[in-house]
């Protein structure tokens, strides 16, 4: 039982059933301890070895049970209760189980290395603890680095104090741990976002930190079983950077070259971390958004039914009511509206996803409900944020084990499918392993300005040229806050290029509008204004820039 609840991600309740465990074991150890002195006492003689095995082989299940215990307190940190467990479990073994210490029992042998290893880990920790403070400390001096050469400095520097942090916990914990996959894998996505950034030696880089993170998958699907969580959130990471890259490869299949896109690849990875969290976790925030970037993919390949469909199951993933929209004369797909005022602020990239795939069907009517449902996820947010001060959502979820582990230094493989494993999310530093993003301010503020200027769109094909161009004027004061965001703002290199190329697009997009308006000197005014941005924080995209100088 406590393996299963660990596996669905409930990890208290978890923690509760072995300790119930371990007590209901020691009252049945008591009543057969008692039972076999009273027949001693009044039976002389009497045969006690079957009540004698029950006792041991009850004492060997407390044991288990001790050092199950054991691991989720090392895993918290909690060392001297981790080693105290470890050694009430070797002296059940020892004394009430009654096995040999010579070298010859697998699980006496298992508890002894248990606590060596688990002392050495308390001697190491304030080490491991001070490189994974330093490396926070350094990914904040990123965000506030203001030139290129000092943020891919910062960024050497992390992959410095990351690699010695690995090292150090491949000495102590072991290379197949959680923690080495969890260091491993914030690695790989420094490497990625220097590659992602650097315009000259980014690309055997960008190759280090892929490879990181695929190392990093398998070390968590070794050590936690595939079905655990944290396989999900790794796998989604990944994908993302396959996604961002968007690029064709020629690779080597057993003697054939194949091409193989980056989006393919993603696409892949999402529906797979999509399974796992779906089954281990259920619906909320993970799920929704890893199916909102599937459908992201859909919509980019034109997949319009396709993508609905993950938008519908995203809608749904962070909780709504259904109502119905129309996506061809043909297919209705069942989408969600959440009714009590409460939205999760994801739903707004949802819905702005489902506003666009409609847009495309050319269906403007219900494009433009779901538009106007986006502003009013942004506006309540908005609201509660002035309110609480704070989001009322949380993002992270209460990890879970997978009770399939291959590898667990608590006992050995069996067929019963009780090993006990890790709970890698209760480790610390947690921010790289999260799969929903933390929008911020800009964010805010770029979708509320591509929303209103979708919504002038699609107000200006139903034939409401008034409602158009307040909408358009609304698009071009947003995005002006944006700009003003964007250079006060702390934000990652790629945040801060996305956001330049979103802005500037948005500028395109009204002077696209004012040329369908004939008016040519306020085109030229939105184009030349999209072309200072573009040179100024748009990056490298040269073609991009010549077609809008053209």
């Amino acid at each position: 039982v406590g393996a299963d609840l660990l596996s669905k991600g409930q990890t208290e309740k978890a923690v509760a059933v072995y300790r119930q465990a371990i007590a209901k074991g020691r009252e049945d150890m008591t009543r057969l301890q008692r039972q076999i002195a009273v027949l001693r006492e009044r039976r002389p003689g009497t045969e006690l070895e079957g009540l004698e095995n029950k006792v041991r082989l009850t004492a060997s299940h407390v044991a288990e049970s001790r050092n199950s215990l054991g691991l989720l307190y090392e895993l918290k940190s909690d060392y001297d209760a981790a080693i105290a467990s470890c050694e009430s479990a070797l002296d059940l073994y020892l004394n009430s189980a009654q096995r040999p210490n010579d070298g010859t029992d697998s699980d006496v042998e298992r508890t002894l290395q248990n606590i060596a290893r688990i002392e050495y880990s308390k001697s190491t920790w304030p080490q491991r603890k001070a490189l994974h403070k330093q490396d926070e400390a350094i990914a904040q001096s990123v965000l506030r680095a203001k030139h290129s050469s000092e943020r891919k400095r910062l960024r050497m520097e992390r992959i410095q104090v990351l690699t010695a942090a690995m090292d150090l916990e491949k000495t102590t914990v072991g290379e197949s741990h959680p923690q080495v996959a969890k260091t491993m894998l914030t690695r790989g996505l420094v490497q990625v976002q220097m590659g992602t950034a650097s315009s000259s030696d980014g690309r055997h880089v960008l190759y280090d930190g892929i490879r990181d993170m695929r190392t990093a998958v398998h070390i968590y699907r070794d050590s936690l079983g595939k079905r655990h969580p944290s396989v999900g959130r790794a796998l989604a990471k990944l994908a993302q950077v396959y996604e961002k890259r968007n690029s064709t490869e020629t690779v080597d299949t057993n003697g054939v070259l194949v091409k193989q896109r980056d989006s393919d690849q993603a696409m892949a990875l999402y529906n797979y971390s999509a399974k796992i969290i779906r089954n281990s976790i259920g619906n909320g925030p993970e799920l929704g958004y890893v199916l909102k970037c599937i459908g992201d993919l859909h919509q980019r390949d034109r997949r319009y039914p396709q993508a609905m469909e993950a938008y519908s199951a995203a809608s749904a993933a962070f909780g709504g009511r259904n109502r119905q929209v129309r996506v061809s004369s043909s297919r209705t797909v069942m989408t969600n509206e959440e009714g009590d005022g409460c939205y999760h602020p994801e739903m707004g990239w949802v819905w702005f996803g489902i506003g666009q795939v409609l847009m495309k069907k050319r269906n403007w009517a219900d494009a433009q409900d779901a538009l106007e449902f986006v502003l009013i996820v942004i506006a309540e947010n908005k609201r509660k944020k002035e309110i609480f001060g704070m989001t009322i959502f949380s993002d992270t979820s209460t990890d879970a084990s997978n009770n399939r582990s291959h590898y667990s230094p608590l006992r050995r493989p069996v067929d019963d499918g009780s090993v006990m494993t890790y709970d890698a999310e209760s480790l610390q530093s947690e921010i790289e392993l999260q799969v929903v993003p933390k929008r911020t301010e800009l964010d805010e503020s770029c979708l509320m300005a591509q929303t209103q200027l979708s919504m002038g769109t699609a107000q200006a094909e139903q034939g409401w040229r008034g409602k158009a161009k307040e909408s358009y004027k609304e698009a071009h004061h947003v995005a002006e806050r944006c700009i003003v965001l964007l250079k006060s703002c702390r934000v990652s290199d790629e945040n801060r290029s996305r956001a330049a190329l979103n802005i500037s697009s948005m500028f395109e997009k009204l002077g696209d509008t004012q040329i369908q308006s004939e008016d040519f000197p306020g085109a030229m005014g939105y184009y030349d204004r999209c072309t200072s941005l573009f040179r100024t924080l748009g990056g490298d995209d040269y073609l991009a820039l010549a077609r809008l100088l053209g």
